[in-house]
């Protein structure tokens, strides 16, 4: 992370990896993301099916504004792989968006479930 990225205390471009507990599907978890980001004025701009190293994934990308007001494009990755889940969540000002965009591509292509 870049500090000189930083605005009203928050990073504005930044990628994020969680593995989740539960059993809910990437299917099911995307979809349940959706209604949130709609519900809040945000607006989904494109849902994908991929492969990561194997493993079937949703991919997600939509903008939303932030409570410090920054628009942003985030992009949402969800896999699940045995019993682990996993999100991958890249997010960038919209302006700054497509120039990030091979980095993330980096981080989520070189993600690998162990």
């Amino acid at each position: 992370m870049n500090p000189d990225d930083v605005q009203n205390n928050n990073y504005q471009t930044l990628v994020f990896i969680q593995q989740l507990p539960g059993t809910a599907t990437p299917a099911a978890v995307t979809e349940s993301l959706k209604t949130q980001i709609q519900a809040v004025g945000g607006k989904v701009q494109s849902e994908t099916d991929r492969t990561i190293n194997g493993v079937p994934a949703k991919d997600l990308m939509y903008s939303i504004s932030t409570t410090s007001g920054v628009v942003k494009t985030e992009r949402f990755i969800a896999l699940q792989d045995k019993n682990k889940f996993y999100a991958i969540v890249c997010s960038a000002p919209t302006d700054d968006f497509d120039k990030q965009q091979p980095n993330f591509n980096v981080v989520i292509d070189s993600f690998k479930v162990l």
